[in-house]
């Protein structure tokens, strides 16, 4: 099944969803006390090496190194 607007299908719409989500957590000050695992968990990720390499293969970035560029530098 493909959406008509973008041509995209339905799972990878979902599995875009779920990565956005994990970015806005990583990313988050208020998410700071969460381990990386725990917030793919909590997007729907089973398994880290599959929420890590889908991270990478969507923002060119790991998800550890999301959060570390988006903290202040002190």
């Amino acid at each position: 099944m493909h959406s008509s607007a973008t041509g995209d299908s339905v799972a990878a719409i979902i599995w875009a969803t779920r990565l956005d989500h994990a970015w806005r957590m990583l990313v988050s000050s208020r998410h700071l006390g969460l381990r990386v695992s725990e917030i793919a968990v909590r997007c729907g990720f089973l398994e880290q090496a599959t929420f890590n390499r889908m991270f990478k293969r969507r923002y060119g970035v790991t998800p550890r190194e999301a959060r570390e560029a988006a903290q202040p530098q002190s």
